[in-house]
């Protein structure tokens, strides 16, 4: 008798496993993004074309091209997202881009802080783009940040002074090219 109930009590339990089960997979919202299911929409996202050279312990300044490719159709509410950035991201300025109009280009201005501990070495940088006519992951920006050590103040004082030794060369050099050239005048 004892088993029987057991026995009722496990079905009645697991059919109420399956009724809830169902009851809230019937909520569930699910989008399958194929490559094809924006291909009405143009969006280029570059970092301009210059390489990413940053030193060790300082913080830096890159910044991210957005462009609308479209002819006859803007894009609201333009995101950037960082994807696993290996860095500190200080700010994205600006935080969104309310409409992005047809042909029109953009600059989202990323500071990063590089801490003084990190590898020299070249890091994958990655951010994903969003809008409201489109989810995360259709378009990003994948890139590379080379970070160098940090050069000492020693070595900026001595380009600082070589220019200068170079500078009152060229002085000197014009003076008495100057000079050279009255004392033949003079001759004449």
């Amino acid at each position: 008798m004892k088993v029987h109930i057991l026995i009722s009590l496990l079905i009645l339990s697991i059919v109420i496993v399956i009724v809830t089960g169902i009851a809230d997979a019937k909520e569930l919202e699910v989008t399958i993004v194929k490559p094809g299911d924006y291909s009405d929409i143009w969006l280029g996202v570059s970092t301009g074309g210059y390489r990413l050279i940053t030193e060790k312990g300082s913080s830096y300044e890159l910044r991210v091209f957005i462009k609308n490719g479209m002819s006859n159709r803007s894009l609201h509410n333009v995101e950037i997202i960082p994807n696993n950035f290996p860095f500190e991201i200080n700010s994205i300025t600006p935080k969104y881009i309310e409409q992005l109009k047809p042909m029109e280009i953009r600059i989202y201005y990323v500071n990063v802080s590089i801490p003084e501990d990190a590898e020299k070495g070249t890091y994958p940088i990655k951010f994903d783009v969003s809008s409201s006519e489109f989810p995360i992951g259709v378009f990003s920006l994948e890139s590379e940040i080379k970070v160098v050590n940090r050069l000492r103040k020693e070595f900026y004082a001595l380009y600082v002074l070589i220019m200068v030794i170079i500078l009152i060369l060229l002085f000197y050099r014009k003076f008495k090219i100057k000079k050279i050239n009255e004392k033949e005048k003079r001759k004449i």
